[in-house]
């Protein structure tokens, strides 16, 4: 427990600055493989490619701010300031799933939360 107000400010920096700046990994782009393959989509034309680098960029200026993280926890936010550090991967990662026309499972799970707004009469009952 910190009393000193200006050390509780001190600390809260250092805990932001922490999880706000991980430290830098290299990703593993060599489990993308050994993926199966499934169907590609019918309305892409044999002249399209893989999104091209101003393209993904024009994507990550379009994201909203404040929406929650999905299951990967990565906001909307750190996608879209962090776009000059991540554009040059996510060109490799995408081209990559474009060429072997397979989607990484990871990519169709989300995650669902109903929120009860006033006067809804659906019963959800908890979860335990």
């Amino acid at each position: 427990m910190i009393a000193d107000p200006s050390a509780q400010r001190e600390r809260w920096g250092e805990h932001f600055s922490e999880l706000l700046n991980p430290p830098p990994t290299n990703a593993d782009l060599s489990d993308l493989d050994h993926l199966e393959v499934v169907p590609c989509f019918p309305y892409l034309g044999d002249g399209d490619g893989p999104p091209t680098r101003l393209k993904i960029l024009n994507c990550l200026k379009k994201l909203k701010n404040h929406k929650s993280a999905g299951i990967d926890e990565i906001c909307n936010e750190q996608l879209k300031y962090g776009a000059s550090g991540l554009v040059d991967r996510m060109e490799k990662l995408f081209s990559k799933v474009w060429n072997s026309e397979a989607v990484p499972d990871d990519w169709l799970k989300g995650i669902v939360i109903i929120f009860p707004k006033k006067g809804d009469t659906i019963y959800l009952p908890l979860l335990q």
